[in-house]
């Protein structure tokens, strides 16, 4: 992947990810974290997370791959 292209994925991924916290924010924290209901609003934030997670730099070795 291109650096550019890198670059513009991890600032469209934070943008999206700081606008939904924000977002986020407007509740109560009764309504988010003390509720059982409440886990439903931090869900969105997995896959930004996960997409931080991919873009990580390579550690320079593949995973082994086991077939059986």
């Amino acid at each position: 992947m291109s650096p550019g292209l890198k670059r513009a994925i991890l600032i469209f991924n934070t943008l999206g990810f700081v606008a939904y916290l924000v977002w986020l924010s407007r509740f109560s924290t009764s309504e988010t974290m003390r509720t059982q209901d409440g886990i439903i609003y931090y869900v969105p934030c997995l896959p930004f997370l996960f997409l931080y997670l991919l873009m990580l730099p390579s550690r320079g070795y593949r995973a082994a791959c086991v077939v059986a």
